[in-house]
């Protein structure tokens, strides 16, 4: 995923020391807290997202000790993910 920041939002993170992924992770993993009139809305991790999030991290982080790798077509479309052995 590819989150646009608007510069408002790449100075204020660079400043809150977050880096643009952490804004990914709000828009997979964060819920609507709060609308405004103008469209904008308000994204939070909650308990039960903070949990999801650890499981998919503890997974990510399996990635980092396994030789893992990914088939991904022309389109983009990831076919399967597998171990590598040799």
């Amino acid at each position: 995923m590819s989150t646009q920041l608007t510069n408002h939002a790449k100075i204020r993170c660079q400043q809150r020391g977050f880096t643009k992924d952490c804004a990914d992770i709000f828009m997979i993993f964060g819920h609507t807290v709060q609308y405004s009139e103008d469209g904008a809305i308000s994204l939070e991790l909650g308990d039960r997202e903070k949990k999801k999030l650890r499981k998919q991290l503890r997974a990510c982080i399996q990635l980092t000790e396994l030789r893992a790798y990914a088939i991904v077509s022309d389109e983009g479309d990831v076919i399967t993910i597998a171990h590598k052995y040799n």
